[in-house]
């Protein structure tokens, strides 16, 4: 009976191999699946995404003098929803913060163009950079407030070179740094109240309007009460009511693009409404790439508004702002050397040289002068107004305008005084 046992175990040794065999057989298998994301798809992703970065680069070179923001934010939200994801490496996060502090100091030293150049190829980076990071509620802040800031800011600025050119002392007393960013949010209200929703959406799982009834009438509300407020602050402001009453020229050119960025921006707020009408927001690729082309579209007239504006203040702000300014001390010019003798002088060259002409002497003390409203609600550090008087030449065939914008000390000097409308 032992030697029976102990052949029957001898006989079932064997089995044990097969055992061996289905692990053995199952170890190519693991290490293929650990090993090939490492050494198959990891190249491929970034040669995908190079590539992408590269058309897109090449297609906003193109686009960069038209106001290529909305085109960027349009690639980057299809190609980034078709591209994995990788790691977000120490390049791109340095290149990015470089990118933003350059842009800062930008913004602070006043280059329009250069700064426009940067918020165009700065998308780039910001979106890749979000796109890599978790979705939190910070990060979604901070590139709502990027692209807010981008596209309230280039058409805006775009025509600052030309106020720059036409009105003297300009290039030495700068726009405020904020008076492109506020003002051009009246051409883009929709986007800011999408934009905020959406970092406050973040907070609640991304709940669409059906889980969530209340948000839905606050945000029909809003939506109408910015068009409101912004069509009602472009009349009241910007004094469009006087434009026509004037008859000036230009007036149709304001009207019709101010109708376009009107009906461009309902129709977001219908579109964003409907993407945010469901149970659960699953993706924004569509809502984001629908802002980006109807930022594009609002872009061009937003631009010939301001052009034509700048056109009617340089011949006609008599007219379109006729309260009218006379000089009570016109010998303070005689004491602009201290000003331009300071560190920091306020007085440029061509003001300097203006102060020394005595026919310029001679309009402060018989012209009657028109104040051109600027940003004097955003002055912080150098405060300045901007005044203009009818100038005589028979060259022109339209009236024309001398604008300065005088350093606030100078003003003070000069002191203007308002005349009644009797006087």
């Amino acid at each position: 009976m032992g030697n029976e046992k102990g052949r029957e175990q001898r006989l079932e040794r064997p089995r044990a191999p097969k055992l061996h065999a289905k692990l053995e057989s199952k170890v190519p298998a693991t290490t293929l699946e650990t090993t090939a994301p490492r050494h198959v798809e990891a190249p491929r992703v970034s040669a995908i995404l190079l590539v992408v970065t590269l058309v897109a680069l090449v297609i906003l070179t193109i686009t960069l003098w038209i106001g290529s923001c909305g085109l960027a934010i349009v690639l980057f939200c299809f190609s980034a929803g078709h591209v994995e994801a990788p790691r977000v490496s120490t390049i791109l996060l340095v290149v990015t913060l470089v990118a933003l502090v350059i842009l800062a100091i930008t913004l602070w030293i006043g280059s329009c163009g250069l700064a426009i150049v940067l918020f165009s190829f700065g998308a780039v980076p910001v979106l890749l950079v979000y796109r890599q990071l978790k979705d939190t509620t910070y990060a979604r802040a901070f590139v709502g407030a990027f692209f807010l800031g981008a596209m309230s800011y280039i058409p805006s600025v775009w025509t600052l070179p030309e106020v720059a050119a036409t009105v003297i002392n300009m290039r030495t007393l700068r726009p405020a740094t904020a008076y492109p960013f506020v003002t051009g949010l009246r051409f883009i209200p929709v986007f800011a109240l999408i934009l905020g929703y959406w970092v406050i959406v973040g907070m609640y799982d991304d709940a669409g309007f059906r889980k969530r009834r209340g948000p839905s009438m606050a945000y029909a509300l809003l939506g109408l009460g910015f068009l409101f407020i912004t069509c009602v602050a472009q009349i009241w402001n910007m004094h469009d009511y006087v434009i026509w009453r004037a008859a000036l020229l230009g007036r149709w050119t304001i009207l019709i693009c101010d109708g376009v960025v009107l009906s461009a921006n309902c129709l977001l707020l219908v579109v964003s409404y409907k993407a945010f009408g469901r149970e659960t927001v699953t993706g924004y690729t569509g809502l984001f790439a629908c802002c980006g082309l109807v930022y594009f579209i609002i872009a061009g007239p937003a631009v010939l508004i301001d052009h034509q504006n700048n056109l009617i203040n340089r011949h006609y702000l008599d007219r379109r702002r006729p309260e009218a300014y006379v000089v009570s001390n016109p010998d303070a010019t005689r004491d602009f050397r201290r000003l331009a003798e300071r560190p920091k002088a306020t007085i440029g060259p061509d003001l300097e040289s203006l102060l020394k002409d005595p026919e310029f002497a001679q309009a402060l003390r018989t012209k009657r002068l028109y104040k051109q409203n600027f940003d004097e609600p955003f002055q912080v550090l150098d405060k300045a107004v901007i005044f203009g008087y009818k100038v005589e030449t028979r060259s022109q065939r339209e009236p024309l305008l001398l604008t300065v914008r005088f350093p606030q000390e100078l003003a003070e000097a000069l002191r203007f005084q308002l005349v009644e409308p009797d006087q």
